[in-house]
């Protein structure tokens, strides 16, 4: 007995009734698809009466809609809920390692790879402009002279409470660094 093709319209809706933009329906078991429009409504043309709609969106739990002969469906999608687990930040100070939670203030972290990214004499020199934090005063430096002291970085800005730049804690591997070792 040969099927007679039917065309299926329908809306996807969410749990709260909100149309569901960008839903794929697919015919299950078929490269054929289309895509729900900003009303969540869509059209299938020339489809069989017993297939299957398989309806599938980012977020979105996938449905599957038997057709049975409905000329029009109401599909209802559900949020899909996934958690990440055991996903936990450290931030290394140089001294200690802490919990992103129990770290009251901002921080930067640069790694080897974007350490050796730069070529230069000193390890100040390799450390301009990898992070936002981190500036360099060279305001009174002499024309030739491109070394930069440890007395001239300034992190977030000069201090509102001073006009003297107040040199920075720089830990490397594990010691206090004071701007010489070249």
């Amino acid at each position: 007995m040969k099927t007679i093709p039917i065309t299926v319209k329908g809306k996807v809706v969410d749990e709260n009734g909100m149309p569901v933009e960008g839903v794929t329906v697919t015919v299950k078991g078929q490269s054929k698809n289309t895509v729900t429009d900003k009303n969540g409504e869509f059209t299938f043309s020339l489809v069989d009466q017993d297939v299957v709609l398989v309806f599938s969106h980012v977020g979105m739990e996938t449905v599957e809609e038997s057709v049975q002969n409905n000329t029009e469906l109401l599909v209802v999608m559900k949020p899909r809920v996934s958690s990440l687990s055991g996903v936990e930040l450290i931030v290394y100070t140089g001294y200690q390692q802490l919990p992103q939670e129990r770290v009251t203030s901002s921080f930067g972290i640069i790694n080897n790879e974007q350490l050796n990214r730069k070529a230069g004499t000193d390890i100040l020199s390799r450390l301009e402009g990898l992070t936002t934090g981190i500036q360099f005063d060279k305001r009174f430096l002499l024309p030739n002279q491109s070394a930069i002291g440890v007395n001239n970085i300034m992190v977030r800005g000069l201090s509102t409470l001073t006009n003297q730049i107040k040199s920075p804690l720089i830990v490397i591997d594990n010691f206090p660094y004071d701007g010489g070792y070249q």
